[in-house]
């Protein structure tokens, strides 16, 4: 027979036995505490722009490329300039062969010589007439008659002059000269070609300053104005990295593609760009300074653009706060409301991190 003092000593015993599965304190059912490995960024405030891209061709500015073309007609006996290099204003670029010109010059020089002679002597038989008249030795029909002769050689000699005005300006037209300074972009005509008035033989442009013609879709337009400043991209050995204003928004939209030509203009002091070049531009729409700003990763966003999700490390712990976030720039994006400066925010790893999640850093 068992004493109870030994039956209870069992029991206790067995009881024991039971508890050694089980850590202490962990009831049978609870898991250990998750840990997420994450990265943190500080909230800091920054200058964080709104940016509208565009891509197109570089071309001259507007209004500033000049069509030379040929005042008279002829065969080009020389051309003094080619493409890419530089002219100055009133600069020869082109020599025409002048040798009829010059003859008809020449003729109309004669002209007026002979003008002027007859106009002399009209002159002098008016006056003669004139001085009969008044002794009473020729009648008043003589002194009209001469007056009208008279009359008659000054209009010639008047048509003989602007004859010969016009055939000395063709003469020095033959050599063409570039209305502006500038390159020569284009050169159309080879010596031997005969040319006729109106024949485009360059086209030069000043290359200071040219303009990218680019693109953007009609959604962005109304973000645009003129006067935003923009960042040009040109990739290639050359590759320049020039700033730019924006100077034109086309009033009109093209159907087809759904955008808008916009032109923005370039310094190119250095000569960087030439007029050809495919660019990209980064307009900037928009710019606020000073302001707070985290990672876009470490905003979860809703459906609503401007809400969203930030997990705040406290202690080791993840914080959820909703925040209202502004505009973006590449991976940075404006804090309206929901932080504040210096706090340390998850990073990387803050998608589906629930608030009060034990939280380790990389």
């Amino acid at each position: 027979m068992v004493r109870p003092s030994g039956a209870l000593a069992l029991l206790a015993l067995l009881v024991c036995a039971g508890c050694k599965g089980r850590p202490s304190g962990t009831e049978e059912g609870d898991k250990p505490d998750v840990v997420v490995l994450v990265r943190t960024a500080r909230v800091e405030r920054q200058t964080v722009r709104e940016l509208v891209e565009a891509a197109g061709t570089v071309v001259p500015s507007l209004g500033t490329e000049a069509q030379v073309a040929a005042q008279v007609a002829g065969t080009v006996v020389a051309v003094l300039k080619d493409e890419g290099q530089e002219v100055a204003t009133g600069e020869p670029v082109l020599e025409i062969d002048a040798s009829v010109l010059r003859e008809e010059a020449r003729q109309a020089e004669a002209e007026v010589r002979r003008a002027e002679a007859d106009e002399r002597l009209t002159r002098e038989k008016l006056e003669r007439a004139k001085s009969l008249f008044a002794r009473g030795i020729a009648a008043a029909k003589d002194v009209a008659e001469a007056e009208a002769t008279h009359t008659g050689a000054l209009q010639a000699l008047g048509r003989a002059r602007a004859g010969d005005q016009v055939a000395q300006i063709h003469e020095r037209r033959s050599v063409v000269r570039s209305p502006v300074q500038g390159t020569v972009l284009h050169r159309l005509v080879a010596p031997g070609q005969y040319v006729q008035p109106d024949t485009i033989l360059f086209s030069v442009a000043p290359m200071a300053h040219l303009d990218l013609s680019a693109t953007v879709p009609a959604s962005e337009l109304a973000r645009l104005r003129v006067g935003q400043e923009a960042e040009i991209d040109c990739p290639g050995p050359d590759a320049a990295s020039p700033r730019g204003e924006v100077k034109l928004l086309a009033p009109v939209l093209d159907p087809a593609s759904g955008t808008a030509t916009v032109r923005v203009t370039i310094t190119n002091e250095a000569r960087t760009l030439r007029p050809g070049m495919f660019c990209r531009a980064r307009i900037v729409a928009d710019r606020h300074d000073s302001t707070l700003a985290v990672p876009v990763s470490a905003v979860t966003f809703k459906e609503a653009e401007q809400k969203g999700t930030v997990a705040v490390v406290d202690g080791g712990v993840a914080s959820v706060k909703e925040v209202t976030t502004g505009i973006r720039e590449g991976n940075r994006v404006e804090i309206l409301d929901g932080l504040e400066e210096g706090d340390r925010v998850v990073s990387e790893g803050s998608y589906g991190l629930a608030d009060g999640t034990k939280l380790r850093f990389q």
